[in-house]
């Protein structure tokens, strides 16, 4: 079908005249195959050649395909998947695999690689470059086989799956813990995000929220954030009057809808507070020096106007003239 002749090697002497060889049709390319027989013996015969022409078919048959799987069948939709398909084929060509998807219920479908095999045997592609628009159960494969003959090409059926969920991630530590701030100034509170289905650091953009105490037990509403460039995500924490001076607790987690885990470990923050004193008796009064003891009434407040318990008093009340 090429216009090539090829040799058929070697040629064996039946008896009698007749005379065989045995010509490997592997990988050959299929249609009608011509015959030339080249015939010499000098000095007694003249040599022949003769043609003929398209006298044989050689037909090519399509591959065979068994055990289409994708491993896992449900996870983050970051992590690898495997897909494999078993291919058999009965002339023993060499085979490619491509590997379709679709993640709009077979709306789509994107290349995602081939598999070559030199003989019967598994395709294997393995997928990791899903996005997070591509979560849900509307996932979908199927394969394009092929071999030497692209009359041959076979597509499998399609199979459902893998239903791509939100990808896992752990909180880790980053700036903040055991730290003292003013409520006249501002505090980083920090952390990482990582995540644990491709094991990579999550990319810039994504969805946090960091928790405060207010109390030392309950927590704030929270303040959203978003990761940078390396995964870091925090808070410039100011604690206005919202928040009890003394030691506050604080946490995060991811709040986005790409990624799902736990809250991170419970760090701390103090932060410190001013007094302001005022003297509530005496007032300019006039005391008999000697007969009357001078009760001296101070009001011990924070810069939130809150009353402050429990002081101790180093110098005491001292007095001047």
């Amino acid at each position: 079908p090429l216009g090539v002749w090829e040799s058929c090697t070697p040629v064996v002497n039946d008896s009698r005249g007749v005379y065989n060889c045995s010509w490997n049709s592997a990988g050959k390319k299929e249609g009608n195959w011509s015959i030339l027989v080249n015939s010499s013996r000098s000095p007694v015969y003249l040599r022949n050649s003769t043609l003929y022409s398209n006298w044989f078919q050689l037909k090519d048959i399509a591959p065979n395909y068994s055990n289409i799987n994708v491993t896992p069948l449900e996870e983050g939709w970051s992590r690898q998947y495997n897909y494999t398909v078993d291919v058999t084929d009965s002339a023993g060509d060499a085979m490619v695999c491509r590997l379709w998807t679709s993640t709009d219920g077979g709306s789509n479908w994107v290349a995602k690689g081939n598999a070559s095999i030199t003989s019967n045997g598994t395709c294997k592609v393995s997928v990791n470059n899903y996005v997070c628009l591509e979560k849900g159960v509307d996932n979908s494969f199927r394969w394009e086989i092929f071999d030497a003959e692209y009359a041959n090409t076979l597509n499998t059926t399609v199979v459902q799956g893998p239903n791509l969920t939100r990808s896992n991630v752990t909180i880790s530590y980053w700036v903040g813990n055991g730290s003292t701030v003013n409520r006249s100034s501002n505090q980083t509170l920090g952390l990482r995000m990582l995540d644990v289905d491709n094991n990579t650091f999550v990319s810039s953009g994504e969805n946090a929220t960091i928790w405060v105490t207010m109390n030392g037990v309950a927590y704030d509403s929270g303040t959203n954030t978003t990761t940078n460039g390396s995964a870091f995500f925090n808070i410039s924490f100011v604690p206005a009057c919202l928040y009890s001076a003394g030691l506050q607790n604080w946490k995060g987690m991811v709040s986005d809808d790409c990624y799902s885990g736990p809250n991170s470990s419970v760090f701390n923050v103090t932060v410190n507070g001013f007094l302001r004193n005022q003297i509530l008796s005496p007032q300019a009064e006039e005391y008999a020096r000697g007969k009357q003891n001078v009760t001296i009434r101070v009001n011990i407040t924070d810069e939130c106007s809150l009353g402050v318990a429990g002081l101790t008093w180093p110098a005491g009340i001292q007095l001047n003239y």
